[in-house]
């Protein structure tokens, strides 16, 4: 009997001995999973701030290239007005700096000036004509169509023919249902205004006639309103 209590006191030991030191394997694993979750936090951090400061330098790099460049303002009483010629306006166009927040566009080959907004950007055309547009980023201008514009074309043919010419004009265009021919008067200068009238882009859209020396001129207005267009009207002449 004594035998076999010892036996049993044996074996009881023994898967006591067992489980404890089962106990203290997982609560070593437990342990290093532990630390090796706080090598990973503090890994993880210090990604994250080492992302967070890339991420804030690109984004002053981008902001700094962004900026527009700090200018003094002028002084006017030593005023430069300047005056810029370019490969990317017509031959014979000239723009002035007036100094008065306004410049002027002069085409010495078509014998007229045209004062606009400083902001407004003048170029030319693929057709090379000269246009003065509202919009005054360089860069976005072909891509935005809802800046007014304005589009200073030179005709062959007289104001005499100036109602053959619309009417062709209209009967090529399978869209165009009609057009207006009406008689009006900017600075005492006649013009007349030309639209027409359909369901197409540029139906609508005025485009004014006036003649110089023999020499039709015309200017198409897209977009426009009718502060954009009185301005140009307005403010443009012919020069001898």
């Amino acid at each position: 009997m004594g035998e076999e209590i010892k036996i049993v006191f044996l074996g009881r030991l023994s898967w006591c001995l067992f489980f404890s030191e089962k106990k203290f394997v997982i609560i070593k694993l437990l342990i290093n999973k532990y630390k090796y979750m706080e090598v990973n936090k503090k890994k993880i951090f210090k990604l994250d701030i080492m992302f967070f400061v890339v991420l804030l330098a690109v984004g002053f790099y981008f902001f700094w290239k962004s900026a527009p460049e700090a200018t003094a303002p002028a002084n006017e009483d030593n005023l430069d007005i300047k005056v810029s010629s370019s490969s990317d306006l017509p031959e014979g166009v000239v723009v002035t700096d007036l100094g008065d927040g306004n410049k002027l566009v002069i085409n010495d080959t078509d014998k007229y000036t045209v004062k606009v907004s400083d902001v407004y950007y003048v170029e030319q055309t693929k057709d090379k004509n000269l246009a003065v547009t509202s919009y005054s980023d360089q860069s976005q201008i072909n891509t935005d169509f809802f800046d007014y514009r304005v589009i200073f074309i030179s005709h062959d043919n007289s104001l005499e023919d100036l109602e053959n010419y619309v009417k062709d004009k209209c009967s090529s265009n399978l869209d165009c249902n009609s057009y207006n021919i009406e008689e009006v008067f900017f600075n005492d200068m006649k013009w007349y205004k030309v639209t027409y009238n359909g369901d197409y882009v540029g139906a609508g859209w005025p485009e004014f006639f006036s003649e110089n020396k023999g020499q039709t001129y015309s200017l198409l207005f897209q977009f426009a309103d009718s502060n954009f267009i009185n301005n140009i009207l307005t403010n443009f002449k012919f020069v001898n």
